[in-house]
């Protein structure tokens, strides 16, 4: 319940989360954290069910991303051999079946129920339908790819901004009790490899404004005159 009071700003996720809990206290009871791909591997699993039930959005296809990208970012690995449904660039395995079967679980209580206004507890995306996975091959590249479309990675910011705010709120909640350890130590984890790629991402975008600044004021000489002021 306290979980549930303090996620109250993402309703439908805190219920899924609330039901999902005691199986991810369970798995991940003996993970000992450190400083190794284990641990790394850990944090991924644990991002990926949040990421099931956080920032959801089905899968589309992106228009115009071909083989070659969108971008001018030659230096990058091509950008579509990233996108795809979750769990991609992973595949779908036990783990995945196990987390699917407790999640639809979870909305089907809700759907049950006879509670008022249920259709507003219910996750976003239908259990059935195929999700996005732009936030976890972001979090899988430590960086949101600057090739993709500018509406795209913006959409995609957003969602990991608000599983950042269900990690960092989960973390603080379970770090209150020492057994649940293990499990706050992968999410806060998680949620501090967030904060990186998302500052990492807005120094990259001030960078490029000013060197759009830069190249403008090359290009144009205002002889001496302040440049025109854009209407608001």
């Amino acid at each position: 319940p306290e979980l549930v009071w303090e996620l109250r700003k993402f309703l439908p996720e805190s219920l899924a989360l609330e039901y999902l809990l005691e199986p991810m206290i369970e798995k991940f009871r003996n993970v000992i954290v450190q400083q190794s791909d284990t641990d790394v591997a850990h944090q991924t699993e644990v991002y990926l069910i949040f990421c099931r039930l956080c920032g959801r959005k089905a899968f589309t296809e992106i228009e115009g991303l071909g083989e070659e990208g969108l971008g001018e970012h030659d230096e990058l690995e091509n950008s579509s051999k990233f996108v795809g449904a979750l769990p991609f660039p992973h595949h779908e395995d036990d783990k995945w079946d196990y987390w699917t079967t407790l999640l639809k679980e979870s909305q089907d209580r809700i759907i049950k129920s006879d509670l008022e206004f249920k259709e507003h507890m219910l996750l976003p995306v239908a259990m059935d339908q195929p999700l996005d996975n732009l936030c976890y091959a972001s979090f899988i590249r430590n960086q949101i790819d600057p090739s993709l479309p500018t509406a795209v990675q913006h959409d995609v910011r957003e969602r990991i901004w608000n599983i950042g705010e269900v990690l960092r709120i989960c973390s603080n909640v379970l770090g209150r009790a020492s057994e649940l350890e293990p499990l706050q130590n992968l999410i806060r984890k998680a949620f501090v490899r967030i904060r990186y790629m998302m500052d990492e991402t807005a120094q990259r975008n001030w960078k490029k404004l000013d060197e759009l600044a830069v190249d403008y004021e090359h290009h144009h000489d205002f002889d001496g005159h302040e440049p025109p002021v854009p209407p608001s």
